[in-house]
């Protein structure tokens, strides 16, 4: 976790986002969120091998928390089987549309 030159926070996860997982990363990012508020965030999935619904439902809440706009908030470089979980939630419209998906 990272900040760019514009302020923009840069969320790389790793392994799981899941019902064990979330809890941790979530009281992280909302700590630092709060030392340095941003309202720019992007998420790069490309290390997420498995992802629940408690995945999805911290995605939501981050994004609600930088406002909820697609500009100010962006999912980058899913794997095909965290993009079916984006799709069944309807956050794929929100996912980096250059990025591989493991789809052919």
């Amino acid at each position: 976790m990272d900040w760019d030159a514009d302020g923009a926070l840069r969320l790389a996860l790793q392994g799981r986002l899941d019902l064990e997982t979330v809890p941790d990363i979530r009281k992280r990012v909302l700590k630092a969120l709060k030392k340095k508020p941003s309202a720019q965030v992007a998420v790069d999935l490309s290390g997420i091998e498995r992802m629940d619904t408690a995945g999805v439902a911290f995605l939501v809440e981050l994004r609600n928390l930088v406002g909820g706009k697609a500009g100010d908030w962006r999912l980058e470089k899913a794997s095909g089987a965290v993009m079916k979980m984006l799709e069944l939630a309807r956050l794929d419209v929100l996912a980096d549309a250059g990025a591989d998906h493991g789809r052919d």
